[in-house]
Protein backbone atom coordinates (compact mmCIF):
# COMPACT_ATOMS: atom_id res chain seq x y z
CA UNK A 1 0.00 0.00 0.00
CA UNK A 2 2.74 2.48 0.95
CA UNK A 3 4.80 1.48 -2.06
CA UNK A 4 1.81 2.09 -4.34
CA UNK A 5 1.31 5.54 -2.80
CA UNK A 6 4.92 6.46 -3.62
CA UNK A 7 4.59 4.93 -7.10
CA UNK A 8 1.77 7.38 -7.91
CA UNK A 9 4.38 10.16 -7.86
CA UNK A 10 7.05 8.22 -9.75
CA UNK A 11 6.02 9.13 -13.29
CA UNK A 12 8.87 7.20 -14.93
CA UNK A 13 8.46 4.08 -12.71
CA UNK A 14 12.12 4.12 -11.66
CA UNK A 15 11.62 3.30 -7.98
CA UNK A 16 12.94 6.75 -7.07
CA UNK A 17 11.43 10.14 -6.25
CA UNK A 18 13.62 13.25 -6.30
CA UNK A 19 14.33 14.39 -2.73
CA UNK A 20 13.13 17.99 -3.24
CA UNK A 21 9.90 16.84 -4.90
CA UNK A 22 9.21 14.38 -2.09
CA UNK A 23 9.79 17.14 0.50
CA UNK A 24 7.25 19.29 -1.34
CA UNK A 25 4.72 16.43 -1.37
CA UNK A 26 5.21 15.62 2.31
CA UNK A 27 4.86 19.23 3.46
CA UNK A 28 1.90 20.25 1.29
CA UNK A 29 -0.40 17.23 0.92
CA UNK A 30 -2.62 15.25 3.27
CA UNK A 31 -1.32 14.96 6.83
CA UNK A 32 1.46 17.47 6.31
CA UNK A 33 4.94 16.88 7.68
CA UNK A 34 6.92 19.76 9.15
CA UNK A 35 10.33 20.54 7.66
CA UNK A 36 11.87 19.12 10.83
CA UNK A 37 9.97 15.83 10.39
CA UNK A 38 11.15 15.56 6.79
CA UNK A 39 14.73 16.28 7.89
CA UNK A 40 14.45 13.47 10.46
CA UNK A 41 13.11 11.06 7.84
CA UNK A 42 15.91 11.96 5.43
CA UNK A 43 18.63 11.28 8.02
CA UNK A 44 17.96 7.54 7.74
CA UNK A 45 16.30 7.37 4.33
CA UNK A 46 17.84 5.63 1.31
CA UNK A 47 18.81 8.70 -0.74
CA UNK A 48 21.54 8.43 -3.35
CA UNK A 49 24.20 11.02 -4.17
CA UNK A 50 21.98 12.53 -6.86
CA UNK A 51 19.21 13.25 -4.34
CA UNK A 52 16.92 10.39 -5.35
CA UNK A 53 14.80 8.82 -2.61
CA UNK A 54 14.61 5.04 -3.14
CA UNK A 55 11.05 4.29 -2.07
CA UNK A 56 11.31 0.59 -2.91
CA UNK A 57 14.19 0.20 -0.44
CA UNK A 58 12.40 2.46 2.06
CA UNK A 59 9.28 0.28 2.05
CA UNK A 60 11.48 -2.82 2.40
CA UNK A 61 13.07 -1.23 5.48
CA UNK A 62 9.64 -0.48 6.92
CA UNK A 63 8.60 -4.09 6.44
CA UNK A 64 11.80 -5.95 7.36
CA UNK A 65 14.05 -3.47 9.17
CA UNK A 66 17.36 -1.97 8.10
CA UNK A 67 20.16 -4.18 6.82
CA UNK A 68 23.24 -4.51 8.97
CA UNK A 69 26.27 -2.66 7.62
CA UNK A 70 28.02 -6.06 7.33
CA UNK A 71 25.37 -7.42 4.90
Amino acid sequence: VIRNAFACFDEEATGFIQEDYLRELLTTMGDRFTDEEVDELYREAPIDKKGNFNYIEFTRILKHGAKDKDD
